[in-house]
């Protein structure tokens, strides 16, 4: 059954005229329009999404089959090394969530290391300890301050050693970005919070046969306790539609025309501000950009992913 929403009527006698235009219904448009809106309540927010109603939820969308509910974005857990964020994402969940504490595992040689590898090297024969211990700190060693890795593949050799980075980091990374690592930027690397980065005394101690957990801030996760992460959509939907961002579904984004002062979108809706979170090659059609910036788009890379349940 659906929920109340917020709809824009468009007539056919002129343009709809709004303050703020976002263009996308996921994750992204709705947190925009809630930040927006929590601080200037006057500002008129509309979010355009072309998908229907039902199939609403962008990559946080869940579908039940026959009471399996598969979430088919992929797999998500609800955690955050900002505690203003992690509190925000709860209370928009009312605090209807399971708690889990991590229990995963990498399989290497038949044994079962738990993850992060680097800190659950205590599993493994002590020769293999030694061996990933040693490797680590040479790697430590031989970094200069002003190390600048070239690509994600020398970021992790630099950072984890030769050995982990080949039983380990490298076969993992390129199985996930199905490409080889050298082919990946390294700036996002350095991003606080991004990629769990070992306490070199965490990893001694594993080495050595000492236990040590690792990526602390993900070592506990939520997951919300009915309906998949779907739920965690609608919640902040709800919250979006209370604050009265006005959503219209169903309407593909297809052209878009700058003015002087505003936008236009698909002819029918003017907006002076205009937020894009729709993927790219969608808006530089919908913008009718010159033919070199089409051919540059064409070249943008991605990894889709196939749920399988």
């Amino acid at each position: 059954m659906m929920s109340k929403h917020w709809y824009l009527s468009c007539f056919n006698e002129g343009l709809v005229m709004v303050h703020f235009i976002i263009l996308g219904c996921g994750l992204a448009g709705l947190a925009v329009s809630i930040a927006i809106k929590s601080r200037y309540q006057h500002i008129d927010i509309t979010i355009i999404e072309k998908s229907r109603y039902e199939q609403r939820g962008g990559l946080l969308n869940s579908e039940n089959d026959n009471g399996f509910i598969f979430d088919t974005g992929g797999s998500h857990v609800i955690f955050s090394n900002n505690e203003d964020v992690l509190r925000f994402i709860l209370s928009i969940l009312d605090n209807e969530v399971i708690t889990h504490e991590r229990k995963a595992f990498i399989l290497l040689d038949d044994l079962f290391v738990p993850y992060p590898f680097e800190n659950g090297l205590h599993v493994l024969p002590p020769e293999l300890r030694a061996e990933a211990l040693i490797s680590f700190m040479e790697a430590q060693l031989l970094r200069s301050n002003n190390w600048s890795p070239k690509n994600f593949e020398e970021w992790v050799y630099g950072s984890f050693g030769k050995w982990i980075a080949e039983k380990y980091l490298i076969p993992y990374n390129e199985k996930i970005w199905k490409r080889p690592l050298s082919q990946i930027d390294v700036g996002w690397t350095f991003t606080h919070g991004r990629l769990p980065i070992p306490d070199w005394r965490d990893v001694a101690k594993a080495a050595t046969g000492i236990p040590t957990i690792g990526y602390k801030v993900q070592s506990t996760f939520y997951y919300p306790l009915k309906g998949g992460i779907r739920t965690f959509y609608d919640s902040i939907l709800a919250k979006a539609e209370n604050l009265k961002v006005r959503i219209i579904w169903c309407e593909k984004v297809r052209e878009v025309k700058k003015l002087e002062e505003g936008f236009i979108i698909n002819g029918k809706y003017k907006a002076d501000v205009l937020i894009n979170t729709i993927p790219l090659p969608q808006l530089v059609e919908a913008l009718n950009a010159p033919e070199y910036i089409v051919k540059n788009v064409e070249h943008l890379d991605y990894n889709s992913i196939v749920v399988v349940g």
